[in-house]
């Protein structure tokens, strides 16, 4: 993921939370423990893949797995089952760290005479054999587990030193390095009440009394087991600060369960496809070294949260028409596509399907306010130039002036030039800008209330015979060219 979208993942290191007097913020505690120093200090002290992997003895401290589990639970929620964790941001950073454990563990092998490149333990267990495949969708070429081992992989991803008190918690202004134990330590929040025995009040680091915390945990309750279905084994270790887990899973919710079956009739088309690409050699060889975007991710639709400061409202949102220009063609000789059917993409770094369409994705960010809304449109990748119009949304100016940032990328996460439109003797020219807008109910009005409103504002605009009359034109556009030039220079 992080190669793909070219941005690092921050890592948890729970560790340095585990080590605070009161390293809970949540009302659904467990049994479980974060991951503990001392957990690290036992996987780090093997040298075998074999020793930290599992199938492992129950209760076998050297088994990361297990370790990396201890985290999940002790968050709760949506992040303690496997089938709903990835739902929950904090997985991809909790991983990130477990990848960092599993690169200084590399790190020892090699040091120690052993290539972690060939070191994989030999097991009949299906899913789990040397030379089973493993798939990542649209994101990573097709590999099996052996192959996966290989440097290559391990050195997409560099990552600094674990903070230790002898390199001052790698300077972090977040992390302490506490003189008595010689550990680092995470810094409290501002304003996290204590007790007069110096313990945090479970739950209060944000500010909430015992008793809003209560009530809270009184209406999670109310609500009954999470419908999650399997959570996570618990980690070797446990933390006797931490209280049972009241709430429970029950089985898993119908939405989740058909979340997964769509995943996996994708994966199934996937191999399907797979299966007959294998049958040009040319192709297949080209496949192993380039990403290639389905066609399932094409079918794949995005859902918005329709979150705006905190409360889910679909009233506080309104839409914004945005047009998008396309010139990221290979066919740069502007030869008819219809002539050969679709443009050859063997020399494109970047692969779409082979049908030639694609997605471009417009996110609006909002500066002012806490909301996210994104969506895209799908563009003919065959043609020189291709030109659509979409629609993105933003917070209802009713509600107080938005001041949103848009951004826009290709499926290949490469990023599209705004442009912001102007009037210039009562001629529109499109100029470039930050992306950043003011939405407020000032005339005249550049947005409407609904989905279809904003569409049918477009289509009025394209009707429109009189350019100098064309106030309703779009207010932004993404140019995405084979510029070189930083997005944002204007």
């Amino acid at each position: 993921m992080e190669t793909r979208r070219g941005a690092a993942i921050p890592h948890w290191e729970s560790g340095l939370d585990h080590d605070m007097v009161e390293p809970t913020t949540s009302v659904l505690w467990s049994n479980s423990a974060l991951f503990t120093k001392a957990g690290v200090r036992a996987v780090l002290s093997r040298r075998r893949f074999q020793d930290i992997s599992e199938p492992l003895p129950r209760g076998n401290i050297y088994s990361l797995e297990r370790h990396h589990n201890g985290p999940h639970v002790w968050v709760g929620g949506h992040l303690s089952a496997l089938n709903s964790a990835v739902w929950d941001p904090v997985f991809f950073m909790h991983h990130a760290y477990i990848d960092a454990v599993w690169a200084r563990f590399r790190q020892l092998q090699i040091q120690s005479g052993i290539n972690p490149e060939t070191n994989y333990p030999s097991t009949s267990q299906r899913g789990h054999r040397p030379n089973d495949v493993i798939s990542f969708g649209t994101l990573f070429e097709r590999v099996t587990n052996i192959q996966a081992m290989a440097n290559r992989f391990a050195n997409l991803v560099t990552y600094e030193a674990f903070p230790v008190c002898e390199n001052n918690c790698n300077n972090s202004p977040d992390l302490y390095c506490d003189q008595n134990r010689r550990v680092c330590i995470s810094r409290a929040r501002a304003n996290s009440p204590a007790t007069a025995s110096g313990f945090v009040a479970m739950g209060a680091a944000r500010g909430v009394s015992l008793d809003m915390q209560s009530q809270a945990l009184d209406r999670a309750m109310a609500r009954g087991p999470l419908p999650v279905g399997e959570k996570f084994s618990d980690s070797p270790f446990h933390d006797i600060r931490n209280r049972p887990d009241n709430l429970g899973t029950a089985r898993v919710a119908t939405q989740i369960r058909r979340a997964h079956s769509r995943v996996r009739r994708h994966s199934r088309r996937r191999r399907m496809q797979r299966r007959r690409v294998r049958r040009s050699a040319t192709l297949n060889a080209t496949l192993q070294h380039n990403h290639l975007q389905s066609v399932s991710a094409l079918e794949r639709s995005f859902t918005n949260t329709f979150i705006i400061d905190g409360v889910v409202d679909i009233n506080r949102w309104v839409y914004i028409p945005v047009h998008v220009i396309y010139s990221r063609s290979q066919n740069v000789q502007g030869i008819d596509p219809t002539l050969f059917g679709t443009v050859d993409q063997i020399e494109d770094t970047c692969q779409t399907a082979h049908s030639g369409a694609s997605k471009v994705f417009v996110t609006s960010n909002g500066l002012n306010y806490y909301g996210m809304y994104t969506e895209y449109a799908i563009i003919d990748n065959r043609q020189p130039v291709y030109t659509t119009t979409m629609t993105v949304g933003v917070k209802n100016p009713e509600y107080g002036t938005g001041e949103t940032l848009f951004t826009a990328y290709d499926s290949c996460g490469r990023p599209c030039r705004p442009l912001c439109l102007t009037f210039v003797n009562g001629q529109r020219n499109n100029k470039g800008c930050s992306g950043a807008f003011r939405v407020s109910t000032s005339s005249p009005q550049m947005y409407s209330i609904t989905y279809s409103d904003a569409l049918n504002s477009t289509l009025m605009t394209y009707s429109q015979i009189d350019t100098h009359a064309d106030f309703s034109a779009p207010a932004l556009t993404f140019l995405c060219d084979n510029s070189n030039t930083w997005p944002w220079d204007y």
